[in-house]
């Protein structure tokens, strides 16, 4: 059978359609990486695709030997936003560590990290937020970083931290949205402080950690090449007709 301008032209509005509706989809809605410490891994991702793989987290430069995650000093007195509803501290296990004190150093101030990757596209990181707790000997600081730039550069405003032993909630966007298109880690550092901490005692804890994640859609000349292969299996399918 002769294929009919007629029939091109249907084969290049669908074409045409399938691109369109690709762009026109944008990006993702906001999703929500969370944990609250009853495991390493994410207690929920909410509006996370199965592009996108997000780690453990864990934990480094710690002073001594403590348990990563336990019970003690449970997580109280605060409320938060998760996925948009108001929710109280999930008390049970926290995150613990043995902070250093002194100025921020990449190579010797305690933080905790987890790690984010993409199998396609990329991820832009919006903001963090977690429940805190320090001891008198405790960090008054804190800053997030990443392996981008091998943790030269703050991703938000430092934020401070009360050292009274009671538990509060912080939060902040990142001065530049984070855009991730490989392997990325992200460190929350705690620094500063006063005192003599001592070793083996956990004098920093956090729980409820949020980080919100805005993923990528495939790239135009992904969306390109799909419509292509479908706009010449129509046209395939014309010929045979």
């Amino acid at each position: 059978m002769r294929f009919e301008a007629t029939d091109r032209t249907s084969v290049c509005s669908a074409t045409t359609l399938i691109i369109l509706a690709a762009l026109l989809q944008g990006p993702a809605c906001a999703g929500t990486l969370y944990w609250n410490a009853n495991t390493a891994s994410p207690t929920s991702s909410t509006d996370i695709p199965g592009t996108i793989t997000v780690g453990d987290v864990s934990r480094g430069n710690n002073n001594g030997v403590t348990p990563l995650a336990d019970s003690v000093s449970a997580s109280s007195g605060y409320t938060f936003l998760l996925n948009g509803t108001s929710t109280s501290a999930s008390g049970g296990n926290n995150f613990a560590a043995a902070a250093y004190l002194g100025s921020l150093s990449t190579g010797s101030s305690t933080y905790f990290e987890f790690t984010i990757t993409p199998s396609a596209g990329s991820f832009p990181l919006e903001s963090i937020s977690f429940g805190s707790r320090s001891t008198n000997t405790g960090p008054l600081s804190w800053t997030l970083r990443s392996s981008d730039d091998n943790y030269a550069t703050d991703l938000v405003t430092p934020g401070t931290l009360v050292n009274d032993s009671t538990w509060a909630y912080v939060s902040a966007p990142l001065s530049n949205v984070f855009i991730g298109s490989a392997t990325t880690t992200f460190r929350i550092y705690g620094y500063g402080g006063t005192g003599t901490p001592s070793v083996n005692f956990a004098n920093w804890r956090i729980d409820d950690v949020q980080a919100i994640v805005v993923p990528e859609p495939a790239t135009l000349a992904e969306a390109a090449g799909t419509a292509l292969s479908i706009g010449l299996w129509l046209r395939r399918r014309q010929r045979l007709a």
